[in-house]
């Protein structure tokens, strides 16, 4: 399976994707609230890659992980990723896991 990387086009497209479900969705506030703190966090994971000028292939080779690892964690929908693959894909480009409450509405 060869590489795909995002481009901004794909990102904007999954976004409206998320944004006409919301829209049209039974589902609640909760569901999407959720579903956008996904999508921003796979972007953000894209960010913090292209910033330390990293490819996909070059996070294989730092992180161990597959290339179908790398794809799914930055692009895949529905699916949620192994947290030790997060974690391995973060010990990469030199980063950790860390924790703060959420903001008040």
């Amino acid at each position: 399976v060869p590489f795909h990387e995002l481009t901004q086009e794909e990102i904007n497209e999954e976004y409206e994707e998320l944004m006409n479900l919301r829209a049209n969705d039974p589902r609640g506030s909760e569901y999407f609230e959720r579903k956008d703190e996904e999508f921003r966090l796979k972007m953000e994971l894209v960010r913090l890659r292209k910033q330390n000028n990293l490819t996909q292939i070059d996070m294989v080779e730092k992180s161990g992980l597959t290339q179908q690892a790398i794809s799914r964690l930055e692009k895949d929908k529905g699916i949620s990723p192994k947290l030790n693959t997060l974690i391995s894909y973060l010990d990469a480009l030199g980063y950790k896991i860390d924790f703060k409450p959420k903001e008040e509405k």
